[in-house]
């Protein structure tokens, strides 16, 4: 897709998730993207889509055929399901998913050589990039107050497991959760970092009381190759809530919690508090942006190319207890 496409760009959305409504109702105002064709397997969900003047298809097939719309949004649930993404991808148009192509790499090269020989390509929304935390983070990166990032750190401890006793399906939940939560924060880690992941260190652990394979807590390290690390820590048995947001370390100075802390010529610390500027441009502004550039220049593709090597390697080395070494 190029600068000539019109705008907004014309979408055909396939899954009516959370993300997909708010995309609906986003395009009523002054968003870059619109909805005029939409498919969800609940028939009565995609009537009440109807509303907002958008046209109901019986199928994927259906969508993917429409000669009206400038690319496919695969939303919600159905972003995880590989047939319907590969289908959307042999239609020729870019395809824009809410979760990575798949979580191994081997698994994502087999949808990648497909969006290859269709000439598609397939770009990830991540929702959280909106979190003001991690807009703020990348203002005041950009603005250049922080220098070299040497360090950055995300932590969050929640209640997020099965019901005591529940084994069916604790093992698909839990793990999957931790996974897809860690997909989150490792697109922003590459939003936040200025250079390529070098290696990865992973450990997690199992949910006690289970005879499933259930992970509970996630820790990983990731080295890039300026010398930075990034580091996340998850856990879904805790009792005690506590999220920090990003923490970043440059040469200059640091953030915390929507805070600039600098080193003073003295030796003090002080910090001031930031805001956004009004010419935050927010991720569904920043996709268009990525959708209107050539094939070859698109910075989002080559993103969601290095976040699938990278969970790919932050599974195997928890699964080897290794250090995994990225190509």
């Amino acid at each position: 897709m190029t600068a000539d496409v019109g705008f907004p760009l014309r979408v055909g959305l396939i899954g009516l998730s959370r993300a997909g409504w708010h995309l609906l109702e986003r395009g009523l105002a002054n968003c870059p993207f619109r909805v005029v064709s939409v498919f969800d397997s609940d028939a009565a969900n995609a009537r009440r889509a109807e509303q907002f003047g958008v046209r109901r298809t019986e199928s994927v097939e259906q969508l993917c055929s429409a000669t009206d719309i400038d690319l496919i949004w695969v939303s919600g649930c159905d972003s995880l399901d590989r047939e319907i993404t590969a289908q959307a991808i042999r239609s020729g148009r870019d395809v824009v998913v809410e979760s990575a192509l798949a979580l191994r790499f081997d698994d994502h090269q087999e949808l990648f050589s497909v969006a290859q020989k269709a000439g598609s390509r397939a770009l990830l929304h991540c929702s959280r990039s909106d979190d003001s935390d991690v807009r703020k983070a990348m203002q005041v990166i950009q603005s250049g107050r922080l220098g070299q990032v040497r360090s950055g750190r995300w932590m969050s401890w929640a209640y997020g497991l099965c019901p005591a006793g529940v084994e069916r399906g604790a093992s698909e939940f839990c793990n999957g959760s931790m996974i897809r939560i860690a997909e989150q924060i490792l697109h922003q880690m590459l939003q936040l970092m200025s250079s390529s992941p070098r290696r990865v260190s992973a450990f997690d652990s199992k949910w006690p009381g289970l005879s499933s394979e259930s992970r509970s807590a996630l820790a990983l390290t990731v080295e890039f190759t300026d010398g930075a690390l990034g580091q996340v820590e998850l856990r879904l048995d805790s009792p005690v809530p506590l999220q920090t947001g990003w923490a970043l370390s440059g040469e200059h100075a640091g953030y915390s919690e929507g805070r600039l802390h600098v080193v003073s010529a003295d030796g003090e610390v002080y910090e001031s508090p930031l805001t956004t500027t009004a010419d935050d441009l927010d991720s569904l502004a920043r996709l268009a942006f990525e959708l209107r550039q050539p094939a070859g220049a698109s910075a989002e593709f080559a993103r969601l190319q290095t976040l699938v090597n990278l969970l790919d390697a932050v599974q195997r080395s928890c699964e080897t207890r290794s250090v995994i070494e990225l190509s």
